[in-house]
């Protein structure tokens, strides 16, 4: 099992359709896309313009326009926008909704819902590409197809991702378990004075050693995790209080304001002033 406190427990509303979409999510250079977590729904993300580092069980692939990202239930992922951001679009189901009581079920979509088989983590199948292209065409006009229409348009997507993509065993214990404790640390104390050098005497390791088995667990150094953490609650923030700059930032760990403007402005490609400039004009 997955970290328990990375677990993502906010639930997607369906309602009569029996997936999510989120057409066109898009991402500035080098922003962070999502945080490490896991899910108990699967996802597919269609890369349409610029690029995306993904992390999962130790591994980094980065994905680039016309590619598939597949993520299955219960992994641990992470992802930046590469260098010149990112646009894609999110297909999203759960795997239980569609259990019944033929042996095809058990046997095929059981394992995926528990985590005990997984999907390459990246295709460009034609027929693939095509399925989620027509499931996003069908959620963006739903008066014109019927729920039981999207149904089909499911299973036929896992049966191909079977056919395509070489559904495997789980290979046990890809994270190590002992840092389920540094990331929730860390999670909790970005704020502060923190560093690789304080980390790893507190949780007991030699400083590079613990650097090296972070960034394979993780997929990204220790310290540029913790810096995107502190400018994620920077730009919540600014979006969401009227706290001046200099006091987010210093609530945010950074004691030089223009230093944290300058990485502000290289993750965000705008100062923490615009920023709040333009959500006022909104």
């Amino acid at each position: 099992m997955p970290f328990v406190n990375k677990h993502e427990i906010t639930p997607i509303i369906y309602g009569n359709f029996p997936i999510k979409i989120l057409p066109d999510y898009s991402f500035q250079p080098n922003e962070l896309a999502f945080p490490p977590h896991w899910h108990d729904r699967f996802e597919l993300l269609l890369i349409k313009r610029g690029s995306l580092n993904y992390y999962c069980s130790n591994l980094h692939i980065e994905f680039n326009p016309g590619d598939v990202a597949i993520i299955s239930p219960k992994i641990l992922h992470s992802g930046f926008a590469g260098d010149t951001g990112v646009v894609y679009d999110v297909v999203m189901f759960d795997i239980d909704l569609f259990f019944n009581e033929t042996p095809a079920s058990k046997n095929f979509l059981k394992p995926i819902y528990d985590g005990d088989l997984l999907f390459d983590n990246k295709t460009t199948n034609r027929e693939i590409i095509d399925q989620l292209s027509a499931i996003v065409a069908a959620y963006q006009n739903q008066t014109d197809y019927h729920p039981l229409i999207i149904l089909g348009y499911i299973y036929r997507l896992i049966g191909l991702l079977y056919t395509h993509c070489s559904a495997s065993a789980k290979s046990a214990a890809a994270i190590e378990e002992k840092f389920e404790e540094v990331i929730d640390y860390i999670d909790k104390h970005f704020a502060e004075d923190i560093s690789s050098s304080s980390l790893s005497r507190k949780f007991g390791y030699e400083e590079a050693y613990f650097c090296r088995k972070f960034k394979k667990n993780i997929g990204i150094n220790v310290m540029k995790y913790i810096r995107v953490l502190r400018m994620e609650e920077a730009k919540n923030q600014i979006l969401k209080t009227e706290l001046s700059i200099k006091d987010i930032a210093l609530t945010c760990g950074f004691s030089d304001t223009a230093y944290f403007t300058n990485c502000f402005k290289k993750l965000y490609q705008m100062t923490p002033s615009q920023m709040r400039e333009r959500k006022n004009q909104k």
